[in-house]
């Protein structure tokens, strides 16, 4: 009698793992971003930016690109503590870039703290090393 018990309790185990596992992927599924969409969204922020520079709206162009480039900061920074440390390497290679930019042109908004402490653990440009380098 308690085999049988064991049994049942074990196949139930079983049957509501994998239903959850069903279930998660699924969802998993509903919340990923197809990487078409993503360069249809890249496409699309651009031409915006195009037209308001052909349209020689130049302040407003630059508050689009500036924008754009601290929502991915803000991103990058939300998802610092899963970097390691060879990608942290490569990563801050190219945003030494915008840490110089942002020493001339404050960050606006409502992330600009968390961007500023972010961007000071981003090595200077005389502070990259060498080894860093993508491979």
């Amino acid at each position: 009698m308690k085999i049988k018990l064991l049994v049942v309790a074990v196949v139930f185990l079983l049957v509501g793992a994998f239903a959850g596992f069903l279930w998660a992927g699924q969802r998993f599924r509903q919340l990923e971003v197809s990487k078409s969409v993503d360069f249809a969204a890249q496409a699309a922020m651009d031409a915006r930016t195009l037209k308001l520079l052909r349209s020689n709206q130049i302040t407003n162009a630059v508050e689009d690109l500036e924008g754009r480039m601290d929502s991915t900061v803000s991103a990058l920074a939300a998802w610092d503590h899963l970097t390691d440390k060879q990608n942290r390497l490569r990563r801050d290679k190219w945003l030494k870039t915008v840490k110089a930019y942002h020493q001339n042109y404050p960050v606006k908004g409502e992330d600009a703290e968390a961007i500023n402490a972010f961007l000071a653990k981003i090595p200077d440009f005389n502070q990259i090393t060498t080894n860093a380098a993508p491979q």
